[in-house]
């Protein structure tokens, strides 16, 4: 097995929309989804999957870990 450089990102969504945890959209402060003119923005118009930002194309869900492996991502902390 060919090993390639990459990165390890934390499940950070993990049970998201869970109300034990409070996890969830409804942890968005108010202001964060209101528009200049005041109307309501969805959260689903401003990200596509909850947690870190990641390109959903060169990651994959390593369920064991509870986080992603990622390759051929530019990618920094």
């Amino acid at each position: 097995m060919v090993k390639r450089p990459g990165s390890v990102i934390s499940q950070s969504e993990y049970e998201w929309g869970s109300q034990q945890r409070g996890l969830g959209d409804f942890r968005i402060p108010k202001e964060a989804l209101t528009a200049l003119n005041g109307s309501f923005i969805s959260p689903s118009k401003i990200y596509n999957y909850p947690g870190i930002v990641r390109d959903e194309s060169n990651c994959v869900i390593r369920p064991e870990w509870q986080a992603y492996e990622c390759h051929d991502l530019t990618y920094k902390m």
